[in-house]
């Protein structure tokens, strides 16, 4: 069995040469600026809503809209629904299967 040794260093050069790894650079910095990501804060931020206003449109308290907020990836998609949906936006998912996609609508 081959003795296998960890290294922090990253294999750059055995992968990308420097103009494979500037242009992969400016194709992951095109797609960025194309599909902007916000989080839920940034959403009710931009549209000037309070998270004291936000939890009130809610029924929660302003520490459950925090808390909502702050979750990251375990928020469910049910208070992401009824927080956007309180904030006037809509949320869009799709499922993809063979190449078509079908879109998954909530009230």
């Amino acid at each position: 069995m081959k003795n296998m040794e960890f290294t922090t260093e990253l294999p750059g050069a055995e992968i990308f040469d420097p103009e494979e790894e500037a242009k992969l650079q400016e194709e992951v910095e095109r797609i960025a600026a194309e599909f902007p990501r916000f989080s839920l804060a940034d959403i009710r931020k931009g549209l000037g809503v309070s998270q004291t206003e936000l939890a009130s449109r809610m029924s929660v308290t302003p520490q459950k809209v925090a808390e909502i907020e702050n979750k990251g990836i375990d928020v469910s998609v049910w208070e992401v629904l009824q927080m956007l949906n309180c904030l006037g936006c809509e949320l869009e998912i799709y499922a993809e299967l063979d190449g078509k996609k079908m879109d998954l609508k909530f009230p």
